[in-house]
């Protein structure tokens, strides 16, 4: 062990662990760091009682830690003391910690939910509690345990929860902005808790409207002392608060607040906004730089890529896969990002091609020679970790959407694996997203049914969910078929999003092109003895396709009226393999007597999804209003074309 180490303790632990204080060696290293200046021995206080080996001996030690302004981790020193037992009301230990905080000394990590967890008898740690809850990255867990029987804290905690889920928050949001008789003061009180929200989207929309509201009773320049403070945001949701400031500073025509804002902890003091997460694009404020492109690139100079990169060292070729979303609405930067991509071309392994780069060609150059090489560098074989887990089979739904039939396209896909099939055995030659590409446009592909014969040999290894369900839809017979259905149904294959998406595309297409396979379905549906979650699959896969069929419409009217006179207020629930879901048959059955054509039914042309980022529909807003939030969520959660 090496005792300069910034951080001891995992090495302390390790030796005490595998050798203990019998070791004679380890026992001088361990000791010394236990009785050295309270910086370094705080830093293993949680071991203290186990080095040491007295109860008694430790807290004296550990109290002398929390003493010392030195220490520099008395959230550590509070485990230690919580290792020898403090009680809640032990005012000892309550009064150093208070002390400290009142000083402003060092606090570690967490040192304020652990005083609640620790010390919830003494009075001051509920005034801290109190105030904790008030923060919108407060020790809210601590204090819902700490304070479980108490009536105000719990009632507290409770009306500052929301029973929305985001979709439902994000409607909530653009009607308290667009007012609709709401009092001004329960617009600004709603709007106001914008930092507690955790979709950073949702968070921004609000914060607009809520600075919006300020500052045409306040003016513009009394925003300009909060959004700086929210520029320079730190702690655990510093992201969403300073692309909140951000996006208000936009919206009310002063961006130059970012050069107000300073970090303490740079050296240059600069700050600089993260605009993305790289998980979800925040599409009001994507929409709000793009709107204000050159107006930022004048005023942040060489520093541009920067200020919009939030201290990350990604730079434009980062920054254009989140651009892009919605970068096709605005003349300027549309061209700036295609110009960038013809330059730059189709990234290579390890890197992730973004399925919103290959979004954003297929709306901007629909059935282009630059959308045919980015997508095929997606999804062949030899760049198959390129794109990752999410990009393959979003690359091969427009390869066969803008492609489909194409010999030159197929010629490329099926050379990609050029050994052929005379690869050694236990290897299949086609990568995932070349076979979901082939059901997508070439159902009729050799690739294809050549791993449909080699199915259930050692030849084909472990194929991801979608593309097995393109090769099955595309080469099983009817029964093959609804028998691989059916199982996978009654295992209840839940996969990636990806996945999900190209196994109902396979399957939806199939029923579109096979009246067999729906008429077998649709029979199915309405037997009596078909198990829920089959009955629930199938409605779902047969919805917008099915609905001319002899009867179904009858049926399906009939069994959502019987759902919704059911005395218990909850639906019957089965596996939806469509969703990767468990769903309601009664959510299902609406769908279906509403009769709305899914966005991304396989076999559709000439349509530019945009990619799955989850189960919750995309808020995009609009180049009008580019902070309102739009819900545009087709079939099943997906964004509409």
């Amino acid at each position: 062990m090496h005792v300069e180490d910034s951080m001891p303790y995992w090495s302390a632990l390790a030796l005490l662990d595998g050798w203990g204080m019998s070791d004679p060696q380890v026992a001088g290293v361990l000791r010394g760091l236990a009785t050295d200046e309270a910086g370094r021995s705080s830093l293993i206080g949680p071991l203290l009682p186990r080095v040491l080996g007295s109860s008694h001996e430790a807290r004296l030690r550990l109290m002398a830690c929390l003493a010392d302004p030195a220490c520099s981790r008395p959230d550590l020193v509070l485990d230690g003391l919580a290792e020898v037992g403090i009680d809640p009301n032990d005012t000892a230990v309550a009064d150093q910690v208070f002390q400290r905080l009142e000083q402003g000394q060092a606090e570690g990590f967490g040192l304020r939910a652990r005083v609640i967890s620790y010390l919830h008898g003494d009075p001051r740690t509920r005034e801290l509690a109190v105030s904790e809850i008030a923060k919108p990255d407060g020790a809210w867990e601590a204090v819902a345990s700490a304070y479980e029987m108490d009536a105000v804290l719990r009632r507290a905690i409770l009306e500052s929860l929301t029973p929305l889920d985001a979709p439902g928050r994000a409607v909530l949001v653009d009607a308290l902005a667009a007012g609709l008789g709401v009092p001004s003061d329960v617009k600004e009180q709603s709007l106001g808790r914008y930092a507690a929200e955790y979709e950073a989207d949702i968070s921004t929309a609000a914060a607009v409207s809520y600075f919006e509201m300020l500052a045409a009773t306040q003016g513009v320049p009394g925003m300009r002392p909060v959004l700086a403070e929210g520029l320079a945001a730190t702690g655990t949701n510093y992201e969403r608060r300073s692309q909140a400031a951000f996006a208000a500073a936009l919206a009310l025509g002063i961006p130059d607040v970012v050069l107000d804002a300073s970090h303490d902890w740079r050296e240059d003091k600069r700050v600089a906004v993260p605009i993305t997460d790289f998980l979800r694009p925040n599409l009001p404020l994507l929409r709000l730089v793009l709107q204000h492109w050159d107006e930022l690139k004048t005023l942040f100079g060489d520093e541009f890529w920067f200020r919009l990169d939030g201290h990350r060292t990604g730079g434009p070729a980062e920054l254009w896969k989140v651009l892009v979303s919605v970068a096709d609405e605005y003349p300027g930067p549309r061209e700036e990002a295609l110009e960038f991509l013809r330059a730059t071309g189709p990234e290579r392994p390890p890197y992730h091609q973004s399925p919103e780069v290959l979004s954003f060609i297929a709306r901007c150059l629909p059935q282009s020679v630059l959308l045919r090489d980015f997508c095929l560098a997606t999804v062949l074989p030899e760049h198959i970790d390129l794109g990752g887990w999410r990009g393959a089979e979003f690359a091969a739904e427009l390869l066969g959407t803008h492609f489909r039939g194409d010999e030159e396209v197929l010629r490329q896909l099926t050379e990609a694996a050029n050994a052929e099939f005379s690869l050694p055995p236990g290897w299949f030659p086609l990568s995932s997203g070349v076979l979901c590409a082939l059901g997508e446009g070439w159902t009729n592909a050799e690739g294809l049914n050549t791993a449909w014969a080699w199915r259930g040999t050692d030849h084909v290894p472990g194929l991801p969910d979608g593309a097995w369900a393109h090769v099955v839809c595309s080469c099983a017979g009817r029964d093959d078929l609804i028998g691989w259905m059916t199982s996978q149904v009654h295992e209840a294959v839940i996969t990636d999003a990806p996945s999900v998406r190209a196994r109902r595309r396979a399957l939806r297409g199939r029923i579109q092109r096979d009246v067999e396979v729906r008429r077998a379905l649709v029979e199915m549906v309405m037997a009596p003895t078909t198990p829920c979650s089959l009955r629930v699959s199938t409605l779902s896969l047969l919805r917008g396709i099915a609905a001319s069929e002899e009867g179904l419409r009858t049926y399906t009217g009939d069994l959502l009226s019987r759902e919704l006179a059911r005395d218990t207020p909850s639906s019957e629930i089965g596996f939806d393999l469509a969703r990767g879901s468990w769903r309601g048959m009664a959510a299902v059955l609406g769908e279906l007597v509403r009769d709305e054509t899914p966005s991304e039914a396989g076999g559709a042309t000439a349509v530019n999804p945009r990619p799955d980022r989850g189960a919750n529909p995309v808020r995009v807003g609009s180049p009008e209003h580019p902070h309102v939030l739009r819900l545009e969520a087709g079939n099943n959660g997906e964004p509409s074309p």
